[in-house]
């Protein structure tokens, strides 16, 4: 349990999941905030700045980077294709 409890607590690497298919900016995420997010199909962790509201909305905000909820279309485009999805 500890050894999890340590891999969650650390940083890792991740590259933004804005919508632009050029964006390839790193983001230093803690490992349970990502896991956390991702568990939900709409939830996607972005570069601070990088979020359009005319498909999602911010719902949380750290040092550097946002998560964003797909919403309308979008969303439910993000939810079918979420391959976290049982």
């Amino acid at each position: 349990m500890r050894e999890l409890a340590a891999d969650l607590d650390r940083q890792a690497e991740f590259v933004c999941e804005c919508a632009s298919v050029e964006c390839s900016q790193h983001l230093q995420v803690p490992m349970d905030d990502y896991e956390r997010t991702r568990a939900h199909g709409r939830r996607f962790i972005l570069a601070r700045g990088h979020e359009r509201s005319e498909f999602e909305r911010v719902v949380a905000e750290a040092d550097g980077w946002v998560v964003v909820e797909k919403v309308g279309d979008a969303g439910v485009v993000a939810s079918h294709h979420d391959p976290r999805r049982a």
